[in-house]
């Protein structure tokens, strides 16, 4: 096993909405790492924002979209 693996307390998993009017909603999953963290490895600070144990939420906008295939 990878020694500078972080595990978390539950599974991370992301739900995905379609909408007609060309939005997508990604509804993420947000948990805790449980022992050491990637900063007891290592890891920079300066990537804390960005790494963490949790998936956010995002809306997508598309415009003008050509659905190609069978409807």
């Amino acid at each position: 096993m990878d020694q500078r693996y972080s595990p978390s307390q539950d599974p991370l998993f992301a739900i995905f909405e379609n909408s007609s009017n060309g939005m997508i909603q990604i509804l993420g999953k947000s948990t805790t790492y449980v022992g050491l963290s990637p900063w007891d490895f290592g890891y920079p600070l300066a990537e804390k924002e960005y790494i963490q144990p949790e998936i956010t939420l995002r809306k997508l906008q598309f415009n003008n979209i050509i659905l190609i295939g069978n409807p």
